[in-house]
């Protein structure tokens, strides 16, 4: 939900949202690769306005689906 505000921020649109989480939804836990590699050098803000700006430019997408919806481990 924050990022869809941030990338609507972005591109000056208000994000429209359908439903509410469900309290299933599968979250990832970072801590273990930090841990390993340590902290990531680029904020998420930074990450977030890069690929903002790549879609502004026309940047290429292969236009694959996510599967960001997707619980079962199947992709």
């Amino acid at each position: 939900r924050k990022t869809a505000m941030e990338f609507g921020r972005l591109f000056d649109v208000e994000p429209v949202f359908v439903g509410e989480e469900e309290n299933t939804a599968l979250l990832s836990d970072s801590s273990k690769a930090s841990e390993l590699f340590g902290y990531p050098t680029v904020s998420v803000r930074k990450l977030i306005e890069w690929q903002a700006q790549w879609i502004k430019d026309g940047g290429r997408s292969l236009g694959k689906p996510t599967h960001f919806e997707e619980k079962k481990g199947k992709f």
